[in-house]
């Protein structure tokens, strides 16, 4: 019964719309895009009476220095502890780059780095740099904070369940088998052709190297072009042969 902001992608609006009316959540619904605008904030605060707010694919919200998260910590973090939005965030993958994605999610809710959770060293900041230099296990953290839905876990706990009065099938995988062929067989005479071809081909445009005056080569910019053509000439036969 308490009231409910749901933010999400713009794609989702629909969803989640859908969703609020389905279940009767009785959920507003706040594009993500509008939290990125330079008045994301004012955008937001109009929803100061929720009491709950679900964030969808928080993991757009792994960055801590663009508008959207600045606009978006900005209205959480104005309340006192008791007064402090119950927050819900839900993504597939909370990390991208590195944990420092996950350390800024985590800054939504926990907005100090002290903290009674129970890791070592006893500071987020502190335990993101001992898992960043691999001394400590990430696992110690996300287990006390994550609530992880994986197919097998779903299979196993809730195998009779149902979504939209249809039970849940997921796909079966079948293990790739490796089919082999022979291209002499395929091409036979034609693949050298097509090599002989190739080699013939100056590729001028990324061998602007070889166009350069032999007082010049070795210096900069031009030097740089001899390797950086290089490797380009290669990804373009290798595209071409394909």
């Amino acid at each position: 019964g308490k009231r409910a902001l749901i933010i999400c992608p713009p794609r989702l609006e629909e969803m989640w719309k859908h969703y609020s009316n389905y279940y009767d959540l009785g959920a507003e619904i706040l594009s993500m895009g509008l939290l990125s605008q330079e008045n994301g904030f004012s955008v937001v605060n109009k929803y100061k009476d929720k009491e709950i707010i679900l964030i969808d694919e928080s993991h757009n919200f792994r960055n801590s220095e663009n508008n959207r998260y600045r606009n978006l910590l900005e209205f959480l973090i104005q309340y006192d502890i008791k007064e402090q939005k119950k927050l819900v965030l839900l993504t597939a993958t909370p990390q991208n780059n590195s944990p420092m994605d996950v350390y800024n999610q985590i800054k939504l809710f926990h907005f100090e780095d002290e903290t009674n959770i129970a890791i070592t060293p006893p500071n987020l900041r502190d335990f993101m740099n001992e898992v960043m230099e691999k001394r400590t296990s990430f696992q110690s953290l996300l287990q006390r904070l994550l609530i992880r839905r994986t197919r097998a876990h779903i299979k196993k706990y809730y195998p009779d369940e149902k979504i939209n009065g249809k039970p849940i099938i997921f796909p079966k995988r079948n293990i790739p088998e490796p089919i082999f062929y022979s291209i002499e067989n395929v091409y036979q005479t034609m693949y050298d052709e097509i090599l002989d071809f190739f080699r013939e081909l100056t590729f001028a445009r990324y061998n602007l190297f070889a166009y350069v005056k032999p007082n010049f080569r070795d210096k900069s910019p031009y030097r740089e072009l001899q390797n950086a053509g290089k490797n380009l000439r290669g990804f373009l036969k290798i595209l071409l042969l394909k």
